[in-house]
C-alpha cells in the first residue's frame, strides 16, 4: 500500500526523535558521569591539598619564628595568628631546660636520654596529636649539638573548619607513614579504620593526587598530599556512594524527563503533521507548473514558519530565475572591470631589475587573488635613492584601489622633491602619505616601510609605519635587521608622528624589504614558510640581489606547492655600491 507523505513524514519523525533522544541520552549520561568523576577526584585531591599548604604555611611561620635567638631576649611577643602554646630551648650539656616561654617547665628539669639522642639525630620533626586544648602541632629542631628547640602550636581552628565540612574523614601521618590521629566524617555510610587506612598508606606510594580504593565491598575515593617539607602527610577519605550520591539522582531525573519529553513530542507531531504537510501539496502542484517553464506562478503564503519562508523562497527562486541573465551581464562586467585594475596595478609595480653605479635592485611580486594589496618601489635622485614598500590590510580591488593611491603619493612626492631639489626625509613622506589614506579611506589601512639610501655619506635613513623590519647582509654573512620604532599603520589616526633613524652601510652591503605574506603563507600541510626558514636563506654566500631573489623564490614556490595562497607576497633586494 502507498503511503501518504503525511504518514511517511510521522514515521520518520517520530522515530529520528526517540532515537535522537536515546543517543543524546546515552551520550550524555557517559559524558557527565566522566565530567563528574573528574571533577570528584580533583575536588577530594583539592580540599586535602587546602589543608597541607595550611599547615605548611603554619609550618614555615614557626620555622621562622625558631631563628630568633629567645635566650637574649627579655620579653618576647608572638603573633596571636601562630597560636604558639609554648617554646621550650633545651640544653643537653646542662641537661635542663634554658628557656621556656610560659615558665610552666619547672616540673619539667630534663628529658630522658632516648629523647635527647632522638633529637641529635633528627635536625627537624613535626607531628600531631589531639589533647584536651584540641590538636596540637609539635614542632623539634636541632639548634646546635647540644640546643634543642620544641615549639608546641594549636592549630584547632583551621583542622576543624575543614571537618565541618562533613564528608571527608581526615587522617593525619608523619613522614614515616606513622599514623597520628584520624577525625571520622559525619556523613552516612562506612569509613575506613584505623589499622586498615595505615595499611592502605603503607603499601601504597600516593604523596600527592587522588585515586579509587577498595575496602571490603566498599569502593571509596582518597586523596593524599604532604607538607612542603614532607613531615605530615594528610590522607583523605570519602565512600564513592556518598561522593556520587547527587549524580546518580541526577542521571534518573534525566532518564524520567527524557521519557516524558519523548511522549509529549509524538503528541505534537500528530497535530503538526496535517499543518504542516497541506502547504507542502500545494506547493508540489505550484512546482510541477513552474517546470514547464511557468515562472510567473505565485504560492499563497499561509504562514511565517518554516513551510512560509519555503514557500517565500519559491516564489523568489521564481523572479530571480527572471534576472538570472542580467546577473551574469553583470558578473562579465565586474570581472572585465577587475582584469582591467589588474592590470592597471601591474603597470606601476617594477617589472624588471634595475641597476646603476650607486644600486643594483631586484624584487619579486604575486598576488594572492585578482588584484593585490602589497606595493614596492623606488626612486632615484642624485646620490640618493628612496625604497617603499607597503602592504595593504587585506587583498582584492579596494586594496589595490589603495595601492595605487600610494602609488600616486609617491609619484607626487617625487616630483616635488625634483623640482623643489629638497630632499624629504622617510618620516615626512609617511606623514604626508598618511594624511593621504586618513582623508581618503574610512576603513582601510596600510604598513609602509620607507628607506633613503644617501650613497654619498653611506647612511641609510628610514622610517616605519607599523612594518616587517627589512634585513641587511654584509660582506661577511651577517644578518641584522633595521630597527625602528613601528609607528602607526597609515590611515589609523590623523596625529601619527613617524620617527627617523639612521643607520651606516659598506659597499655590497644588500637590503631586503618583504611583506608578511612571505613568511605567513602554508604549505599543504598547513606549516606556516616562517623567518626560520627565511633567515637560513639570507645567511647562504650568494651575494648577487638577483641569485638572493631566485633562491628566494624557487624555496617558497616549491615550500607551497599545491597550497593555495591566503596572502599577497612581494619582496626585492637592493645592493648597495
Amino acid at each position: 500500500m502507498k503511503a501518504s507523505l503525511r504518514t511517511k513524514f510521522i514515521i520518520f519523525i517520530t522515530f529520528a526523535i526517540v532515537a535522537f533522544d536515546f543517543i543524546f541520552l546515552l551520550t550524555s549520561v557517559n559524558l557527565y558521569n566522566k565530567d563528574k568523576a573528574s571533577y570528584i577526584y580533583e575536588n577530594t585531591y583539592s580540599f586535602n591539598r587546602s589543608l597541607s599548604q595550611l599547615l605548611s604555611k603554619h609550618l614555615d611561620q614557626i620555622r621562622l619564628l625558631s631563628n630568633i635567638d629567645f635566650l637574649h631576649m627579655e620579653n618576647v611577643t608572638l603573633p596571636k595568628s601562630l597560636a604558639i602554646e609554648n617554646i621550650w630551648i633545651f640544653d643537653s650539656q646542662k641537661k635542663k631546660f634554658v628557656f621556656d616561654l610560659n615558665k610552666a617547665s619547672a616540673s619539667k628539669k630534663s628529658l630522658d636520654q632516648a629523647t635527647i639522642e632522638f633529637l641529635r639525630q633528627v635536625p627537624e620533626e613535626a607531628h600531631l596529636k589531639i589533647s584536651d586544648k584540641g590538636v596540637e602541632l609539635i614542632y623539634q629542631r636541632k639548634l646546635s649539638n647540644h640546643e634543642f628547640l620544641i615549639v608546641t602550636s594549636n592549630v584547632s581552628s583551621f583542622v576543624n573548619n575543614f571537618q565541618q565540612l562533613g564528608l571527608y574523614s581526615l587522617y593525619f601521618f608523619d613522614h614515616n607513614n606513622q599514623l597520628l590521629f584520624d577525625l571520622k566524617s559525619k556523613a552516612e555510610g562506612e569509613h575506613i579504620s584505623k589499622e586498615e587506612m595505615v595499611k592502605i598508606t603503607s603499601s601504597t606510594d600516593l604523596n600527592e593526587g587522588a585515586r579509587e580504593i577498595t575496602v571490603g565491598d566498599q569502593g571509596f575515593i582518597m586523596a593524599s598530599s604532604q607538607t612542603a617539607d614532607k613531615l605530615i602527610k594528610i590522607v583523605t577519605t570519602i565512600p564513592k556512594s556518598v561522593a556520587f550520591a547527587a549524580s546518580t539522582n541526577l542521571i534518573y531525573q534525566n532518564m524520567a524527563l527524557a521519557v516524558i519529553f519523548i511522549g509529549i513530542s509524538i503528541v505534537i507531531i500528530l497535530f503538526l503533521a496535517k499543518l504542516i504537510t497541506n502547504p507542502l501539496v500545494e506547493l508540489t502542484k505550484v512546482a510541477e507548473e513552474a517546470s514547464l517553464g511557468n515562472y510567473d506562478v505565485q504560492v499563497k503564503v499561509t504562514g511565517q514558519d518554516e513551510i512560509g519562508i519555503l514557500v517565500l523562497a519559491f516564489n523568489k527562486m521564481f523572479s530571480e530565475i527572471k534576472n538570472y541573465i542580467e546577473q551574469l551581464k553583470d558578473k562579465f562586467r565586474i570581472e572585465n572591470e577587475i582584469k582591467v585594475a589588474k592590470a592597471v596595478q601591474e603597470q606601476y609595480i617594477p617589472k624588471e631589475d634595475f641597476k646603476n653605479h650607486n644600486i643594483h635592485v631586484a624584487g619579486h611580486y604575486a598576488s594572492a587573488s585578482e588584484c593585490s594589496g602589497d606595493w614596492w618601489g623606488y626612486k632615484v635622485h642624485e646620490g640618493v635613492t628612496y625604497l617603499f614598500i607597503s602592504d595593504v590590510t587585506g587583498h582584492g580591488l579596494p586594496a589595490a584601489l589603495l595601492t595605487a593611491a600610494v602609488n600616486s603619493c609617491c609619484a607626487s612626492i617625487d616630483f616635488q622633491i625634483k623640482n623643489s631639489q629638497k630632499l624629504l626625509s622617510p618620516s615626512e613622506i609617511l606623514t604626508i602619505i598618511n594624511h593621504v589614506i586618513f582623508n581618503s579611506s574610512d576603513n582601510l589601512m596600510l604598513t609602509m616601510f620607507v628607506a633613503m639610501i644617501d650613497h654619498k655619506e653611506k647612511k641609510i635613513h628610514y622610517a616605519n609605519a607599523s612594518h616587517e623590519f627589512p634585513f641587511m647582509m654584509d660582506g661577511s654573512g651577517q644578518v641584522s635587521s633595521l630597527l625602528a620604532e613601528p609607528g602607526f599603520r597609515l590611515g589609523d589616526r590623523a596625529d601619527s608622528v613617524f620617527e627617523d633613524s639612521v643607520r651606516e652601510y659598506n659597499t655590497s652591503d644588500i637590503l631586503f624589504f618583504y611583506t608578511d605574506g612571505l613568511v605567513e603563507n602554508v604549505n599543504k600541510a598547513n606549516k606556516p614558510f616562517g623567518s626560520r626558514t627565511l633567515l637560513k636563506l639570507l645567511r647562504s654566500e650568494i651575494k648577487d640581489p638577483v641569485q638572493f631573489r631566485n633562491l628566494i623564490r624557487s624555496q617558497f614556490d616549491q615550500f607551497t606547492a599545491g597550497a593555495q595562497a591566503n596572502d599577497d607576497v612581494t619582496y626585492f633586494f637592493a645592493e648597495l655600491s
